[in-house]
């Protein structure tokens, strides 16, 4: 795995022509610290109120905060307010926000179930949020500073804020895709897992012939050699690029396993094959998904007895 390959810094200015408009900001240890202090909320100096830190629930944020965000981080955080308010600006007045690798999409429901951002306030809001943010920074920093130098990449590593120009991506136009060791592609499946789409199923071996084309053409060899990569077709048929991430089990695969996926990158006969969600059956949306509880996420959702026992336990 190449989790340094697949950082948004690392591949973004070599396929800037086939993705979307994106600003990369290097983060200071400031901000890092910040997204990291227990609690969400906002110090004046990134858009917060004036006065004392302020909690999302209105209470009185300066204890914890105070102590996680020392007073002389302000000068490091003014530049960067000033650097996410001239990014905004120059993408047209809204992006959405990631980090070296995730993006905040189960925080969307605190700006009201979209990850538009218009503010520096928005951007932090999202980030502070969010617990695949959260994860980057605990989780997946150790990986990547556990692997050594290779042709995709330096050891060395650094945190950034990739702010990218907003845009209304139809869902039914987002695919994920693999490449295998072979450099073909592998596989690629919807990336809305929750709908069925009637018409994905009549366009299917064409919108598989593009994505085909446009990884031979436009990605050629970037990255590490198996590779996981988000696309979008407009509705010209034109892929754009979204993001890349490792070929490995840190990696959603959506409507495959990774058995399965690692058996056809092996196989000597394999054909490549865009899965689609087929019709019938009801499935929560992300968006509700991610505003549920916590203990609620953990139950599986077709075991009803269990839901339900696990209303009543809360009733009693």
């Amino acid at each position: 795995m190449d989790m340094d390959a697949c950082s948004i810094h690392r591949w973004q200015p070599e396929l800037r022509r086939v993705t979307i408009k994106t600003v990369i900001l290097p983060l200071p240890a400031e901000f890092v610290n910040y997204l990291l202090a227990d609690g969400v909320f906002l110090p004046p100096v990134l858009g917060g109120p004036d006065g004392e830190e302020e909690g999302e629930d209105g209470s009185d944020g300066s204890g914890d905060g105070d102590k996680a965000l020392p007073r002389n981080a302000a000068g490091a955080l003014s530049q960067l307010r000033s650097d996410i308010d001239a990014a905004i600006r120059q993408l047209g007045g809204a992006v959405f926000p990631k980090l070296n690798w995730s993006a905040p999409s189960d925080a969307a429901w605190i700006l009201g179930g979209s990850l538009k951002c218009a503010s520096v306030r928005d951007v932090c809001l999202l980030l502070k949020s969010s617990d695949r943010i959260a994860h980057d920074l605990c989780d997946a920093r150790r990986v990547a500073l556990s692997e050594p130098p290779s042709a995709h990449g330096s050891a060395e590593h650094k945190w950034v804020l990739a702010l990218r120009k907003w845009s209304e991506l139809r869902p039914d136009g987002e695919f994920r895709c693999f490449r295998g060791s072979s450099g073909s592609l592998l596989a690629a499946c919807q990336r809305d897992r929750y709908s069925h789409y009637a018409h994905l199923t009549e366009a299917r071996a064409d919108t598989l012939q593009l994505l085909a084309e446009f990884q031979r053409e436009a990605l050629g060899d970037v990255g590490p050699q198996r590779l996981v990569w988000d696309a979008y077709v407009d509705m010209k048929r034109k892929v754009h690029l979204i993001d890349l991430a490792p070929f490995d089990e840190c990696t959603d695969p959506i409507l495959f396993d990774w058995r399965e996926l690692k058996d056809a990158d092996t196989a000597t006969d394999h054909t490549a094959e865009l899965r689609l969600v087929p019709p019938g059956g009801m499935t929560p949306t992300a968006q509700l998904y991610h505003g549920w509880p916590t203990d609620i996420q953990a139950i599986d959702g077709s075991d009803v007895q269990a839901l339900i026992a696990k209303a009543r336990a809360a009733a009693d």
